[in-house]
């Protein structure tokens, strides 16, 4: 006998996982690059409009609202995939328990360095996994 999980339903009441449905491992959503400039993986964006995001930087209000990162290369203009939670891989020079936070000079980019200058935004996105993963965890974006 095939045990289906429990899970929640369209109206909040707790049901079997129907025939045909999954439980993806992580949040996805495909959204077009707002950007001049591409996005590789690990590019880190805010929602620029209702379908459109741009490279997020710690160094304002509305660009410090980091919600997703990118799982690929995504051109200017183009359509592409940003997942919100869970693994996130093809990083490089990754330290496997490191706090990252997003970075207050470059678009779109990480540190291990939290931000510390008056204006800027501190804000946790991840925690090292693996070398090349970064587990999002996205906390909540401080004024300093």
């Amino acid at each position: 006998m095939v045990k289906l999980p429990l899970v929640l339903g369209t109206q909040g009441q707790i049901q079997r996982l129907q025939p045909g449905d999954s439980i993806s491992a992580a949040a996805q959503f495909s959204a077009t690059n707002g950007d001049v400039t591409g996005h590789n993986a690990g590019t880190f964006v805010y929602i620029s409009s209702a379908t459109t995001v741009q490279a997020a930087v710690a160094n304002s209000a509305v660009t410090a609202k980091a919600v997703a990162v990118s799982t690929g290369t995504v051109a200017p203009s183009g359509l592409g995939s940003y997942q919100t939670d869970g693994i996130v891989g093809g990083l490089t020079g990754i330290v496997p328990g490191s706090t990252y936070f997003l970075s207050p000079t470059t678009a779109g980019a990480y540190t291990t360095t939290a931000p510390s200058a008056n204006g800027q935004w501190c804000l946790p996105v991840g925690t090292g996994y693996s070398t090349t993963e970064i587990e999002i965890a996205f906390g909540v974006p401080v004024q300093l």
